[in-house]
Parts: C-alpha cells; sequence; structure tokens
C-alpha cells in the first residue's frame, strides 16, 4: 500500500501565486461527550464507575470542489450506524452522503447503536443527546467562516501493534470440560508475530495562513481495547495521542483519529508476569491461548512510544497540495445472509478525494489487515483506507480468514445479535464497492448511494 502522497512542493508558495491553489477552506472544532459513571461500557456491557480522560466528538469541515461542505466526524464511541449519520445531517441541514462518520472503536467507552445483542446495554437517551451535541457543532461550524488551510502530511513506522489471530494446534476446551483431552487445528485470539500487520502511523495536517495547526487527522491500526483500568470510562490510546498532539500544537486543535484496518489488529503488549490464577495457568502451560495484558505503568510507556510517533508524523509532515474534496457514498451488496437479525447485511462506503494525492476510503464494519493482501494495490495507490464507518456492527473478514474460522470469522457472531453466513464472493463484493467509489470520487461523479 502507498504510505500516501509524496512532497510535490510547497502548498504556500503556490497560493501565494493562486491563494485557492492547494489549500483548503476549512472549520474545525471539539466537544466534550464523557458521560457520568456509572455507566455500561461495550458489548459486554460492563459497568464503568469513573471517568479516566475525556471521551470527544471532532469534526473537520472541508468545503469540496463545489463549494459545499464536507464534513468529517470522530467519535470516542465502539460503533456508530447510518441512524447517527442521518440524526446529525438533519441537524446541520445537510446530505447525510456529504458526511463521513467515524467511530473510534473504543472498548471502555459507552454503546451508542442499538445494533448489537442486549448485554451491550444500550441507552437510547445517551445516543439522542451525543448526537444534539454534535449536530450543533456540526451546525456552528458550517456557519463559521472558513480558515484558508495548506495541507502537510507526514508518516511514520511504529512498531507497536501485531496481529491477534494465532492459527495451530490448541487444547480442545469444549472436550476437555467433558474429560477428554485432545488437541485441534484452530485460530485463537493470540498475539502472532508472524501475522500480517500494518505499522504505518499516518498524519494530515491542516495549517491556516499564518502556519497555526487548525485539525489533524492521525491514524494507526489497533484495537482501543486493552486500558488496565477496567471499571473506568476511558478514550484509551486515541485520547492519549489526542493530548500529547495538542500539547505541541495548541489545545483548540480538533484531532481526528481513523482508526484503519484494526480488526485484526492489537496493541504489542509487553511482557508482564500474568495476575490472576486462571491467566498464570493459560501463560504455564501449553496449548493454552494466552495474551499478556497492559499493567498500568506499561499502558502508559506503550501510549508515549505510539504518542511520539504522532507527534513526529506531524511535525515532520511535508506540504502536499491537494485538490478541493470530491465525497462520494455508496452501499455494497450484499456481504452477510441469514434468517436472524443479521440478515442482509451491507456496508456503507465513503470515498473522499482530494485529487490523486490523497484518498480517504472508509467502509462500515470492522476491516481486517488482511484485505490489504486482497485488494489490487492499484486501488489502493495514495488510498487511506479505514474502517469503522457508520453502518451495521460487523466484522469484515476475507475468504482466507473465512476458511480459517476464529472470532473474526464466526465467533463475533453471537455478541453482534447475528446469525447466518457470508457470501461466497464477499472479496469481489467488497473489492467492487470499493472500486465503484473510489473510481467516483476520482473521477468526480456525483455522490449518492
Amino acid at each position: 500500500m502507498s504510505t500516501g502522497p509524496q512532497n510535490i512542493g510547497s502548498a504556500r508558495q503556490m497560493a501565494a501565486a493562486d491563494p485557492s491553489h492547494g489549500t483548503q477552506r476549512v472549520a474545525a472544532g471539539s466537544i466534550d461527550i464523557s458521560p457520568q459513571p456509572p455507566i455500561a461500557v461495550g458489548v459486554v456491557g460492563r459497568r464503568a464507575t469513573h471517568l479516566d480522560g475525556a471521551l470527544e466528538a471532532n469534526v473537520i469541515l472541508v468545503d469540496g470542489h463545489d463549494g459545499q461542505p464536507v464534513v468529517l466526524v470522530q467519535i470516542d464511541t465502539l460503533f456508530v450506524d447510518a441512524h447517527s449519520t442521518q440524526s446529525l445531517a438533519r441537524y446541520a441541514g445537510m446530505d447525510p452522503g456529504r458526511m463521513v462518520l467515524l467511530a473510534s472503536h473504543t472498548h471502555s467507552a459507552p454503546m451508542l447503536t442499538d445494533q448489537l445483542c442486549p448485554t451491550a446495554q444500550y441507552a437510547p437517551e445517551r445516543r439522542a443527546a451525543v448526537e444534539v451535541r454534535i449536530g450543533e457543532l456540526i451546525s456552528q461550524l458550517v456557519n463559521a467562516q472558513r480558515r484558508q488551510c495548506a495541507t502537510r502530511f507526514g508518516t511514520v513506522e511504529t512498531p507497536v501493534n501485531i496481529n491477534r489471530r494465532s492459527v495451530g494446534y490448541f487444547m480442545d476446551l469444549r472436550a476437555a470440560r467433558k474429560g477428554s483431552l485432545r488437541l485441534r487445528r484452530r485460530c485463537v485470539m493470540q498475539p502472532d508475530p508472524y501475522g500480517p500487520v500494518d505499522r504505518l502511523l499516518r498524519a494530515l495536517r491542516f495549517d491556516d495562513e499564518s502556519g497555526h495547526p487548525v485539525a489533524v487527522i492521525w491514524g494507526f491500526a489497533a484495537h482501543p481495547s486493552r486500558q488496565p483500568d477496567r471499571l473506568s470510562v476511558s478514550p484509551d490510546f486515541p485520547g492519549r495521542v489526542r493530548e500529547r498532539l495538542r500539547a505541541r500544537l495548541g489545545s483548540h486543535v480538533a484531532v481526528l483519529y481513523v482508526p484503519g484496518l484494526a480488526g485484526s489488529t492489537v496493541p504489542l503488549v509487553p511482557f508482564a508476569f500474568p495476575r490472576g490464577v486462571g491467566a498464570l495457568l493459560r501463560w504455564m502451560l501449553p496449548f493454552l491461548p494466552y495474551s499478556h495484558a497492559f499493567t498500568t505503568q506499561s499502558f502508559s510507556a506503550w501510549c508515549n512510544q505510539l504518542s511520539s510517533a504522532a507527534e513526529q508524523a506531524v511535525t515532520s509532515s511535508r506540504p502536499v497540495a491537494l485538490a478541493p474534496p470530491r465525497i462520494v457514498s455508496g452501499r455494497s451488496k450484499k456481504i452477510f445472509v441469514g434468517p436472524g437479525t443479521g440478515a442482509g447485511v451491507e456496508l456503507e462506503l465513503r470515498s473522499v478525494a482530494f485529487g490523486p494525492e490523497l484518498v480517504l476510503a472508509a467502509t462500515s464494519g470492522e476491516m481486517l489487515v488482511e484485505w490489504l493482501d486482497v485488494i489490487p494495490k492499484r486501488l489502493l495507490e495514495n488510498v487511506w483506507l479505514t474502517g469503522y464507518l457508520a453502518g451495521r456492527p460487523t466484522y469484515l473478514p476475507t475468504a482466507a480468514v473465512i476458511a480459517e474460522g476464529g472470532y473474526e470469522a464466526e465467533g463475533f457472531l453471537a455478541p453482534f445479535g447475528m446469525s447466518g453466513a457470508f457470501v461466497p464472493d464477499i472479496e469481489a463484493t467488497v473489492i467492487a464497492a470499493l472500486s465503484e467509489v473510489i473510481g467516483d470520487s476520482m473521477s468526480g461523479s456525483p455522490s449518492g448511494d
């Protein structure tokens, strides 16, 4: 996959000759959406009793090629669905097809969708309140004076994530409960140092005419699911990185996190002696899956390492002249069919093309890094691809992952309230949908489903 746009000259120099060339008309902001504990967080509805950092929604509005705003929104939550896209667009008085609404996939934040199983303990009144607040912010930005911004893009490789799909011979726990000890080849949720992983941290920076940062979009693939205080509402590592970038760039800067292809990727946790009898047994006994857990100290150290990489990507970024964005919305054919509540799952898609130098493409669902070996390289040239767009929560496995099995292929179905199976031609279906929205945004076709 391309690392992104190359240095093609100073955007400010080009803007001096033509103020509209290579610059963006931008308005940006953020709001605190932290709940009042105690409150349920994550899929399992774990009860959190206190706050450990603020949850936020960050919004970046960029005027498109047609003069109408393109709105990028990221919310600190596990998932968002199409209902929120419609609600926010209604508050702002805009076409929902011109909005890219992303979830950070933070596991230590309250649920904002009702499209999961009952254990998620979704609270409709909280979603409504959050949507009103974000909608008000978007409305303010739509009516706000734009700032003419130059853009800079940077990347840094950082070895702090790892694939969590490990295939091998492991104890058959169902048989063990019946008194039979045997091994079975299967895929388990355990760090795999040989599995595919995307370790490229990307950052897009918007600076006003005085050179002051207005907004940053940064992305790195890893599940925000490992912060060690299980009783807290927390923004996890996206919040830690946000704090570091604002400390460097200014407290007013909107910082939008893009999760990328994090469906099968987790933080690379350093060794720590297991806590608890169960964890100790899993670590000591062969053929039992085991993953190390963060301590408070190791989590802070890991976040500092990631934050340093993000700061480096932002501060060492190079000027890139980007065109006013074109946005295209789309929907795939069915990727999942079945008799239950998950019947007929389709992917929502958005593509925002800032000219040929950079395209931000997003799909709903948890897209796995394994897709990078499946999607044609030509399609991903200068494309920043991410999952977690607003839509029906699901994992998005490749055909090979489905054949291997494991949580991302089938284990997630019950917690996600789904029954059925992925379609046999899932790879062709996903590639066709991506090709359409990316191609249309590059060619200038109008947005729409």
